[in-house]
C-alpha cells in the first residue's frame, strides 16, 4: 500500500525502492502471484521514468508468472502490453489491446485497483490525445476508473462520455 501511493504521488524513485524491496520479500517467501503483482508495478513505473527496456523486463518476467485463469492479471497483460505498444508509438495496437483490458474488466464486474485505474486513465487520456487516425476513441465503459476497496460506493472517478470524471470524492468523505 505504501508504495502504490508513493506511486500515486509522484515519487518513482521512493516507489521503485519501495515496490523492490516488497518483490524481494515476495520472492523469499514464495508468493508467485505477489511477485507477478510488483513485477507489473516495477514495469510501470519504468515506463513513468522513460526506462522502456527496464519496463519491457518487468513486465516479460510477470508474463512468464501471471495465472492466465485469472480475469484480472488477464486485463493486467493487456494494460502491460498496450502501454509498451504506446510507447513505442503503435497507437492503434494500444487502443485494441487497452479496449481488450476494459472488455475483459467490463464482462467480470472487476473494480481496479487505484495504480491500476490510474494506469488505465493516464493511457486512454493519451490515447485520446493522439491523431484521430492513430486509433479510436477508448473510453465509452461505464465502469469505475478509480475506485478504493472494499466498499462499493467508496468511487474516486466515474469516466463521463466527455472523459472527465462525473463524481470526485473530496477530503472529509464528501463528494464533489
Amino acid at each position: 500500500m505504501l508504495a502504490a501511493g508513493t506511486r500515486l504521488a509522484g515519487d518513482r524513485d521512493e516507489a521503485v525502492a519501495l515496490y523492490t524491496e516488497s518483490l524481494e520479500l515476495n520472492r523469499r517467501l514464495g508468493d508467485t502471484r505477489m511477485v507477478a503483482i510488483e513485477l507489473h508495478n516495477l514495469g510501470h513505473v519504468e515506463l513513468h521514468r522513460g526506462n522502456l527496456d527496464a519496463a519491457e523486463r518487468r513486465f516479460a518476467d510477470r508474463a512468464r508468472l501471471h495465472n492466465p485463469d485469472d480475469l484480472y492479471e488477464a486485463a493486467m497483460t493487456h494494460l502491460n502490453q498496450a502501454a509498451l505498444a504506446f510507447v513505442r508509438g503503435d497507437s492503434g495496437h494500444a487502443a485494441e489491446l487497452l479496449r481488450r483490458t476494459d472488455s475483459t474488466l467490463d464482462n467480470t464486474g472487476i473494480v481496479l485497483d487505484p495504480d491500476d485505474a490510474f494506469e488505465v486513465a493516464w493511457l486512454s487520456n493519451r490515447l485520446d490525445a493522439s491523431p484521430a487516425d492513430e486509433g479510436p476513441r477508448l473510453r465509452q465503459s461505464s465502469r469505475p476508473l478509480w475506485c478504493v476497496r472494499p466498499a462499493p460506493t467508496c468511487c474516486l472517478y466515474r469516466q463521463r462520455a466527455d472523459h472527465t470524471p462525473a463524481t470526485q470524492a473530496v477530503p472529509g468523505g464528501s463528494r464533489s
